[in-house]
């Protein structure tokens, strides 16, 4: 991440417009989900529930039967949507990650290579393999996006 910043420069508009502040606020509610599965993974009345360790599983009563006979029982599942956060928060960070700040992306440069000094073609080429080291451009032999 601090890479990522050290290329493209910070972002004149902090907070979520910037793209380290997207990052740390998505890392902040990827964290935030993590402390409720490990205080659901920790729940004594968890205990001995198969797979309650991973405190991806919610309890639900369920009533079974009707009238006097009816019995609630204790159900477990799935919080899918719990897992869907965490995937959708994962693929976003792999998204920020991968691409610069949009003040790097608007920036077009108009250079005319013919006029470049050896030195001067030895920079851009260590500035581009930089560059598709910290995921900001696809590597060499990817399809371009």
């Amino acid at each position: 991440m601090k890479r990522i910043s050290t290329i493209f420069g910070k972002s004149d508009r902090p907070g979520l417009r910037d793209g380290d502040g997207r990052i740390q606020a998505l890392i902040e509610q990827y964290e935030r989900l993590q402390v409720i599965l490990r205080a659901r993974a920790l729940d004594p009345a968890m205990r001995g529930v198969p797979g309650a360790e991973t405190g991806l599983l919610v309890p639900r009563p369920r009533r079974l039967g009707r009238g006097r006979d009816a019995v609630v029982v204790r159900e477990y599942i799935l919080d899918v949507g719990m897992l869907r956060e965490l995937r959708a928060i994962t693929e976003q960070l792999k998204r920020e990650c991968a691409s610069p700040p949009s003040s790097a992306r608007k920036t077009k440069v108009g250079i005319d290579f013919e006029k470049l000094n050896e030195d001067q073609i030895r920079q851009f080429a260590a500035l581009e393999k930089e560059f598709r080291e910290a995921g900001a451009l696809p590597r060499e032999g990817d399809a371009a996006v």
